[in-house]
């Protein structure tokens, strides 16, 4: 441990120097996972590394910090009146570009997000805006559904929504994105961003970290502890050498970690699929699709697998204990012959799920006589990410909450929001619009759900995956709350 940082810790231990000169010391957070190419642009910022990245730079109306209570943030107050949904700004903010942060000035970031994330699909929650098909089709920069009234910001709705607004409302694409980062209705550039939040993004480095720097002009209740983070993609050897205050968030650590570092378990909202592809040659048939489920259910359930953070499973969500409904297979009808099928996999290592799936998956082809050709090498973009019409096959990843909620199946089947997860016969969509707009119970929604997934065969549930957060002990773990899901670097404090 270096002499000053030394003196410093044992001067805060013993209650001789204030903690508040952790505001001028430097966070790093290691996250392995974290991408080699970061992107700023307004329609990647919600895949996780770019979020990790991005996020602290955006500022919400609303947020969410580590006990998963909606707090007021850039809005100082909300109340809800009948369809309406009014807040009230906090005033005097600014971009880092001293761009003024208005009511007015939010309508029109909202309008151009809302239009953005709207191109290929309807938002699953501001659809039901007043004006929300105008604002599509005449590209308006204001509209009825969302009206600024000198400092207020009002959302009205053309009918009562079930749930997901908040939380919408806290994610970047709908926080307050600054003029300067567009160029008409088109991102500047991918690698930077005008921040609109507590940290400005200072620097990126496609070798192994990033930089965040705090925003000293940011209101004091919510100015980050830390005046630097730097955000890395070493591992956890890299954690344990370094020095000063760190976080590592991390899949499989030693048994000897837990003695030597204050943790927390994340709760395992990640599911891990195998996607297939129903626009694509042999899985556009849906008999197709069921005899590839029925045969790598098969081969699937013949591994061993344990770890202490990912779980084998068949269900969609971790919570579910329901009974799976059995497959049927058309017997009639044998599986196609010549069949050559293209496979994404993104290869992590021996006896990880990817590595998992992609042998289930080649075991399962073989059993039915079609040959398997594997893609491992890293997408050509982030699109490329979440759909590819060549690809047979999908393995990917996607935080899908604890059970069933309408709008976080619609975001991630129906939405250009997520990950546009197959819906090849429909219902799933329309289940989630039923749900919003009748009293189906969760309970009713969960099995139909699971039901349409069955029958149609295009989403094969794999694992459950969670994870750790490791400390330093110059981090207060306490700071955060063991709900936690995604670190917001302002809420984090250095020990006292």
């Amino acid at each position: 441990m270096p002499k000053l940082w030394r003196q410093i810790k044992e001067g805060m231990d013993s209650g001789l120097i204030s903690s508040n000169l952790s505001q001028n010391m430097e966070l790093t957070f290691f996250y392995p996972s974290l991408s080699a190419q970061i992107s700023t642009d307004i329609l990647d910022i919600e895949t996780y590394s770019n979020n990790l990245v991005v996020a602290p730079a955006i500022g919400n109306l609303v947020t969410y910090f580590s006990d998963e209570r909606p707090i007021p943030y850039i809005a100082k107050s909300w109340k809800k009146d009948g369809l309406r949904w009014i807040f009230e700004l906090r005033e005097g903010l600014k971009c880092e570009n001293g761009e003024e942060i208005t009511a007015k000035g939010f309508v029109r970031s909202l309008a151009r997000s809302i239009r953005l994330y709207s191109q290929g699909s309807e938002h699953p929650i501001f659809r039901y805006l007043v004006g929300y098909d105008q604002l599509l089709k005449n590209s308006l920069s204001e509209f009825g559904g969302i009206t600024a009234d000198g400092n207020r910001l009002i959302f009205t709705f053309s009918k009562s929504i079930r749930g997901g607004f908040l939380e919408h409302l806290t994610m970047s694409p709908f926080g307050y994105i600054c003029d300067a980062n567009y160029d008409g209705d088109k991102w500047r550039d991918s690698k930077k961003i005008v921040s609109s939040g507590p940290y400005s993004l200072e620097y990126i480095s496609h070798e192994d970290h990033y930089k965040l720097k705090r925003r000293e002009d940011w209101p004091e209740e919510f100015k980050g502890n830390f005046k630097k983070i730097v955000i890395n993609r070493q591992g956890l050897e890299a954690f344990k050498k370094a020095e000063g205050p760190r976080i590592i968030e991390v899949q499989n650590p030693g048994s000897e970690d837990f003695v030597k570092y204050a943790n927390i378990r994340q709760i395992p909202q990640n599911l891990i699929v195998v996607k297939l592809n129903p626009g694509r040659g042999v899985f556009a048939d849906q008999n197709n699709r069921t005899i590839f489920l029925d045969s790598f259910r098969r081969n699937f359930n013949n591994y061993k697998f344990e770890h202490i953070s990912v779980f084998k499973t068949e269900h969609f969500f971790a919570s579910d204990k329901s009974s799976i409904k059995n497959i049927e297979i058309k017997k009639d009808r044998a599986p196609k012959k010549d069949v050559k099928l293209l496979a994404k996999v993104m290869l992590k290592g021996p006896n990880t799920p990817n590595n998992i799936n992609k042998e289930v998956i080649k075991q399962a082809a073989e059993e039915l006589g079609w040959a398997i050709e594997f893609d491992s090498e890293p997408y050509e973009s982030f699109k490329e990410t979440f759909q590819n019409p060549k690809y047979d096959l999908y393995v990917q990843a996607a935080e899908i909450g604890g059970g069933f909620e309408g709008w976080v199946i619609d975001m991630l089947f129906c939405s250009d929001v997520g990950d546009r997860w197959p819906d090849p016969s429909g219902r799933i969509c329309q289940l989630t619009k039923e749900y919003d707009s009748t009293d189906m119970s969760e309970s009713v929604a969960s099995q139909r759900f699971q039901d349409y997934l069955i029958e149609d065969a295009a989403l094969i549930p794999t694992f459950h995956r969670g994870g750790f957060y490791l400390f330093s002990d110059s981090v207060d773990v306490k700071s955060l709350s063991p709900m936690v899901t995604r670190i917001r670097f302002e809420e984090i404090k250095a020990a006292k």
